[in-house]
């Protein structure tokens, strides 16, 4: 199985001459881009012409500098202490290459290999971003699940079967939203409004990175598949003005794939099940029980717990019986296995809230 991502490398301390030289050359490609008569490196121009949509330019954007596989290396860095990585990347102006540091988020393995990639202008400085693919052995026995429960007031909460640990993650994101909404909306447009844009996108995005990031290595330790609830529609509601605008900025469908792409990177299974019910239906007794303000409770058993555990509880539980529905699919899972997992899980009864790792 391929599995691909992107490494992000920030373009570290280049001196003056080369600093010059890549803002001369990034000039160039956006005055290519957008119809001027300009002497690019060719192999750039090639890259450029296959990745930009030219048909929906727009006059103040910035594009990505696009770079062919075969034009530029990234490697480690040899007889220096300062840089783990070197980047070597052509400029039409110069025979050859510029050679600058780079410090990518994550290491660059011998089994990656590098294919067309990017570079982008952020505030600080460029950034490379490599895309890179892997070959991986997909994991085919497992012990357990993960449910992940999506809402408003927590980004995710987590429960991992049969062990019942549960996560919160994320309960201040509405707070980052808020703080920068009412600061935009507040302040006139120009330099200081400017100041305020993408603040929140950026600090969401790393959240969103360290929320996955973490439950793929709880899964990865413990040989758990990773089972999320389907969210078709879901921004697609109509809940009054304030609840809308919460509604699309969530960043519901960013840790989705997050999470898919960094638990294939891995070879652990994403599986999607039907959210249908799991908020309203005890994951003990399997009753409809009444959730209200974050609190669930069942009149048939007597559960009682924060309700988006429960509905964690019960989308791990529907991502098992999945799992057993699909055992001779392409994945190969060995069939006795997830029985005996089943037979494990399905039994298990949800913790009390305050007993739980939340």
């Amino acid at each position: 199985m391929k599995a691909e991502k992107t490494v992000v490398c920030r373009i570290t301390e280049p001196n003056k001459n080369k600093l010059k030289k890549l803002e001369r050359e990034y000039n160039k490609v956006q005055r290519y881009i957008k119809g001027q008569d300009i002497d690019i490196y060719s192999a750039t121009q090639q890259a450029v012409d296959k990745y930009t949509d030219f048909n929906s330019l727009k006059k103040d954007k910035e594009y990505p500098w696009h770079l062919r596989n075969d034009t530029f290396t990234a490697e480690k860095a040899e007889n220096t202490k300062r840089f783990n990585y070197w980047a070597k990347i052509p400029i039409a102006e110069k025979h050859g290459k510029i050679t600058v540091p780079i410090k990518p988020h994550t290491e660059i393995t011998k089994e990656m290999k590098i294919h067309d990639s990017k570079i982008i202008k952020k505030e600080y400085g460029f950034e490379l971003h490599l895309s890179v693919s892997k070959e991986v052995e997909p994991i085919k026995t497992y012990k357990g699940a993960i449910g992940i429960d999506m809402g408003l007031n927590k980004l995710a909460v987590s429960v991992s079967l049969p062990d019942r640990q549960t996560h919160c993650h994320g309960t201040h994101i509405g707070n980052i939203q808020a703080k920068y909404y009412f600061l935009r909306r507040n302040c006139s447009n120009g330099y200081v409004r400017k100041k305020w844009d993408n603040k929140d996108k950026n600090k969401i995005k790393d959240i969103c990175h360290q929320t996955s990031r973490k439950i793929v290595n709880k899964a990865k330790q413990n040989n758990l598949i990773i089972v999320l609830g389907k969210l078709k529609g879901i921004q697609n509601q109509n809940k009054g003005r304030k609840m809308n605008r919460k509604l699309h900025n969530f960043p519901h469908w960013k840790l989705r794939n997050y999470i898919k792409y960094k638990a294939k990177w891995e070879g652990i299974p994403v599986i999607e099940v039907s959210e249908v019910y799991t908020s309203q239906k005890c994951s003990r007794c399997k009753k409809i029980g009444k959730r209200h303000k974050g609190e669930f409770k069942c009149s048939n058993c007597g559960l009682k717990t924060d309700a988006d555990k429960n509905a964690a509880h019960n989308i791990a539980k529907r991502g098992i019986g999945k799992s057993l529905k699909t055992s001779s699919d392409t994945r190969s899972w060995k069939s006795k296995d997830l029985h005996t997992m089943q037979n494990q899980i399905l039994c298990v009864e949800p913790r009390d809230m305050a007993q739980s790792k939340y």
